[in-house]
């Protein structure tokens, strides 16, 4: 008999989604308050998009909320925690650390204040923020954390070096968390392949590497939704790693 996933109706606490405001955050936020959730859309600089995300949540039925704060600042993860129960006055039982930043840098050409950045925001940040999520969940409720990461931690290139770092301690970060929250709360990640070109990269360059995957396409924000929405309701799974990224680790060497 196949277990069937938790009905909307039993969602318990809100769900918060960093970087929520625009991009593939946007469409995460979106397809939460679908599924049922609450969802407080955090922002650092994107106040109008964060805005204009819970607008569209709420003109569709939903619940939704903004908080700003940069994540980079060693006090903002807890505060933001603390913010977002308050507005949505429940605790936040499901956590999904998206924001993110990309800059290309290389190994021979190291800044320590790159490498700084890249890992306040991307490993620091969301331990600071799975650590008050734990601190503030009521006994009697569980939770879920799903971590944004990228197929470069499971192939590694040389390009975007402190970013690819980074994400390679989320990724160790999310197993770590795995085990040391179960059973009360599950922590999952999903890799992202090429979903959006990076500033640096013409849309035709990206859409020729997007043509290189085994699937012969790219993913659409809403593939990387889908796969979120899905560790949402897998109630069996913990310490998972979903790829899609339409087997672009597979074949990297081809496309650097």
């Amino acid at each position: 008999m196949t277990a069937a996933f938790p009905p909307i109706n039993q969602i318990k606490g809100c769900a918060l989604v960093t970087g929520g405001a625009q991009r593939i955050g946007r469409q995460i936020s979106l397809r939460l308050s679908e599924d049922g959730w609450p969802v407080v859309i955090h922002y650092n600089s994107s106040n109008t998009e964060a805005s204009e995300t819970a607008k569209l949540i709420i003109d569709a039925g939903g619940q939704a909320w903004t908080v700003g704060g940069d994540l980079s600042e060693k006090t903002t993860p807890e505060a933001i925690m603390y913010e977002a129960s308050r507005k949505a006055e429940q605790p936040v039982t499901c956590l999904v650390n998206n924001a993110s930043i990309f800059e290309d840098d290389r190994a021979a050409n190291f800044i320590s204040d790159n490498f700084d950045r890249n890992m306040a925001i991307h490993a620091r940040a969301p331990a600071q923020l799975a650590a008050a999520l734990v601190n503030n969940l009521p006994e009697d409720l569980e939770a879920n954390i799903i971590n944004l990461l990228d197929q470069k931690s499971f192939n590694p290139d040389p390009l975007f070096f402190s970013y690819s770092l980074s994400k390679f301690a989320l990724f160790g970060l999310t197993q770590t968390l795995a085990v040391s929250l179960a059973p009360r709360v599950r922590v999952n990640g999903v890799a992202l392949g090429m979903t959006l070109p990076p500033p640096t990269m013409t849309q035709s360059r990206f859409e020729e590497l997007q043509g290189m995957t085994l699937l012969k396409r790219g993913a659409a924000p809403a593939d990387i939704a889908e796969a979120v929405s899905y560790l949402t309701r897998a109630n069996f799974v913990t310490g998972e790693v979903i790829a899609v990224d339409g087997g672009e680790r597979l074949l990297r060497s081809k496309l650097i």
